[in-house]
């Protein structure tokens, strides 16, 4: 679901990306409102950047990484492209948001 030229242009996809679940895997993509998959609902950020590119710059499948699902987020401070928006922030009560 993580496009190079969308999510992860420098070969890393930053800290602070909103996540959906997609259903019919149970792994996580970017949250895309409007989405049908499951993506559709923020189920968290993620919690510090991961490569998402191999040594010889091909996409790697699958990456390990963790949800950062609870405590305080001023949302000025996340990427600019991170795909928070009132939708997601609404989902992610568990995070306060500063």
């Amino acid at each position: 679901k993580f496009t190079k030229n969308t999510h992860f242009p420098n070969g890393y996809i930053p800290s602070g990306t909103v996540l959906g679940k997609i259903t019919a895997t149970g792994l996580y993509g970017p949250y895309t409102t409007g989405a049908s998959d499951g993506t559709q609902t923020a189920a968290g950020l993620l919690f510090s950047s991961v490569r998402a590119v191999d040594a010889n710059g091909n996409n790697i499948a699958k990456v390990g990484a963790a949800r950062f699902v609870h405590g305080l987020v001023n949302a000025a401070k996340l990427p600019a492209n991170s795909g928070v928006d009132a939708t997601a922030k609404t989902a992610l009560n568990q995070i306060t948001w500063l």
